[in-house]
């Protein structure tokens, strides 16, 4: 395990199955929860509705919850979510870029570009999840983030929606933690020092 300190930056990323993972982990996070959170999760039409409209009860999260735009800036204790038709990325001093995403040949996928520009820009701040997903989206990313010295979490295989995602991850990365969905706010708050 790598050297121990608090790390303010967490990125998850998933496709199917992502978004009620998602659910679970921001509602066993406490309001002081000490980082921001982006992510990139293929939200259901519900969830892309309570973020707009600023309802994060419905999320029974303690986090305020927003939908990221081009030039947010990252704040502690807040949850950015990409619109689910773009990727995103995010610079050194904390603002989120937006562009379409295409499907060109060897093109990264969302999830890695975020992982990317995120292990890019904070380097050992820096904690990565991926979570369920139908598709190999957040290994690569993954890979970048550990390589830049930050934390990497898979959600478990055996405990995930859509398998492919998490265990591509598992086998190609070796993390630093597989775990179990309701581990991963245990984690989570260790890991930045959260109370």
């Amino acid at each position: 395990m790598k050297a121990t300190f608090a790390r303010d930056i967490v990125v998850m990323g998933g496709s199917a199955g992502s978004s009620q993972a998602l659910v679970r982990i921001l509602s066993a996070l406490p309001a002081n929860f000490a980082a921001a959170i982006v992510a990139c999760v293929d939200a259901p039409v519900a969830l892309n509705e309570a973020l707009s409209s600023r309802e994060p009860a419905w999320l029974q999260t303690r986090l305020p919850c927003r939908h990221a735009q081009e030039g947010t800036k990252l704040i502690v204790g807040t949850v950015f979510l990409l619109p689910s038709d773009v990727g995103g990325s995010i610079s050194s001093g904390g603002l989120v870029s937006l562009k379409k995403m295409t499907d060109a040949e060897g093109a990264p996928s969302r999830i890695d570009a975020l992982f990317s520009s995120a292990a890019a820009a904070f380097g050992r701040r820096l904690i990565g999840v991926v979570l369920s997903g139908d598709n190999d989206d957040g290994t690569e990313g993954l890979k970048t983030i550990e390589s830049h010295g930050g934390l990497g979490i898979v959600q478990s295989p055996v405990d995930a929606l859509q398998t492919r995602a998490p265990s591509h991850a598992v086998y190609a990365n070796h993390p630093d933690r597989v775990a179990m969905l309701d581990e991963i706010p245990r984690l989570l708050m260790q890991w930045t020092h959260s109370s």
